[in-house]
């Protein structure tokens, strides 16, 4: 556009291009417009996407017919985030209060936006189970400068001293190593995706019982609170969370929108209390979820805290308290905290911040009051900087594909996008993503049992099998088979033929 400007012309739209990818000087397909263009994606009534090229040309040929906005038909499954709502998915979450257009067949044609977050921030208290669930952006390997730090089934390669966007994850599974980057990226739709987050300073709320400094507001005892008023364009499901310091044990926010509670999901499920003893032996340490009588976090298992039942806390988080004796305090996950935020410890005052994990909660359009405060009885005193205020737009996790869907053009030239290549590595992906399917072992052994006339193989026929698939070993006696490799047919043969149930 700026070349066009500087020759006192301008940029033109066009319907059609002659393309010739063989001849360097010629023409590739790729063209410059005044038009705004993007990708957006079309949500039918089950929650499917399909991509479509807004391009915004006035001659709508220029965009193949099957990744046209409105004649899109490209449908694959994402997985919603949240509670798995999505444009279209209701009548109060219709396609206009997303700020989504509604297709003639009542999908949704929404605009999209792309981040990508940090996924894990410490690797204390990650397991490879956590590792291979929540990362799924892979790379080439660690670069040379990284430190490689060896936890429980996988290696965490930092750069730096801290663990960042910049981390590796390293993990062997199934006889295969995987490195994963350390980010999500997302996939936010309609409202919200093109919407800044709103800052709401501390210092510029109403406070009690709390002090107020330049820059922060310290909640100093239980029922200290902060309360901001909140001004929003339209009604509907936002995120907040605040930007706080908290140099002690992690502890609970009660949060009210507009005088009504908002309430967490707890981790775990209630269970009793169990009383161990009044001063636990060694043989009861470390004392596990409900069981007291604790005197310090250091009785518990990893994970837990040691939770002070005083005169004016009764409540242990995840506890039931019918049988638990007076004084004794009981170790319990923080996580099954129900008031509406949980604050982790940041390890020091001021120095250290970090933002509380975004609660979803429902504001109006206009005024919103919005309250934080220590719950009654709890001692901790954090440092609130500020309210952070965003529009809660659906989104997915964004899923990877190899192939481009621009096809090739039929004419002499060949010209398009699509490659010999990206199909080969998009048909390999999904025949990797089959054959490693945790199914796919017992599906196996389950049908060739079949027809060596095992019509009902109990559980032990089928797990002995699967584990011999997976291991790519069966020993029988003396005789070992199999290769040692994820999929070895000998061995799974050997272990339906050599079993005792044969």
């Amino acid at each position: 556009t700026n070349r066009c400007d500087a020759y006192g012309g301008d940029l033109c739209d066009y319907e059609s291009v002659s393309v010739r990818p063989s001849d360097d000087d010629f023409r590739k397909g790729y063209h410059w417009t005044n038009r705004d263009c993007a990708i957006n994606v079309k949500v039918n009534p089950e929650g499917y996407v399909a991509i479509a090229h807004d391009a915004g040309p006035s001659n709508d040929s220029i965009v193949p017919h099957h990744v046209e906005n409105y004649n899109t038909l490209n449908w694959f499954r994402v997985f919603w985030d949240g509670n798995g709502d999505y444009p279209g998915s209701s009548v109060e979450n219709s396609c206009a209060k997303n700020e989504c257009q509604t297709g003639s067949d009542g999908s949704c044609i929404c605009q999209t936006k792309v981040v990508e977050s940090i996924v894990f921030d410490d690797i204390e208290s990650v397991s490879k189970v956590d590792v291979m669930s929540k990362l799924f952006i892979g790379v080439l390997g660690p670069l040379s400068d990284s430190i490689p730090t060896a936890r429980d089934g996988f290696t965490a390669h930092i750069q730096g001293d801290k663990v960042d966007e910049g981390t590796i994850f390293e993990v062997e599974d199934q006889g295969r190593t995987f490195f994963l980057k350390n980010v999500r990226s997302t996939v936010s739709l309609g409202m919200g995706s093109e919407t800044q987050p709103q800052i709401f300073e501390a210092e510029d709320a109403t406070v009690a019982d709390a002090s107020v400094f330049r820059t922060f507001v310290q909640l100093d005892a239980d029922l200290s609170s902060i309360e901001w008023n909140v001004n929003v364009k339209n009604s509907g499901n936002y995120l907040i969370s605040f930007r706080y310091s908290l140099n002690a044990r992690p502890a609970p926010l009660s949060i009210f929108i507009n005088g009504v509670e908002v309430k967490r999901q707890p981790k775990n499920s209630l269970i009793h209390v169990v009383n161990k003893s009044g001063s636990p032996s060694s043989e009861h340490l470390p004392l596990q979820r409900c069981e007291g009588d604790c005197d310090d976090d250091g009785e518990c298992a990893d994970g837990l805290f040691c939770i002070d039942t005083n005169s004016e806390r009764k409540e242990v988080p995840g506890c039931r308290m019918d049988n638990a004796r007076p004084q004794w305090d009981y170790c319990a996950d923080t996580g099954d905290h129900t008031h509406g935020a949980q604050l982790a410890s940041t390890g020091s005052w001021v120095g250290d911040w970090l933002y509380s994990e975004p609660i979803e909660v429902t504001l109006v359009a206009g005024t919103n009051e919005v309250l934080a405060q220590i719950p009654l009885g709890y001692d901790a005193v954090p440092i609130i900087d500020h309210l952070k205020i965003e529009a809660h737009a659906p989104s997915f996790r964004n899923p990877p594909h190899f192939l481009s869907l621009i096809a090739d053009d039929n004419n002499s030239f060949g010209a398009g996008e699509q490659t010999l290549r990206d199909a080969q590595y998009e048909t390999e992906a999904v025949l990797d993503h089959y054959f490693y399917h945790p199914n796919l072992a017992p599906f196996l052994c389950n049908r060739i049992m079949q027809r060596f006339s095992f019509s009902n193989p109990s559980p032990r026929f089928v797990a002995s099998c699967v584990m011999a698939f997976r291991t790519g070993l069966y020993v029988s006696g003396s005789e070992t088979f199999g290769n040692g490799e994820y999929g070895n047919l000998e061995a799974m043969t050997a272990a339906i033929i050599l079993d005792k149930e044969a």
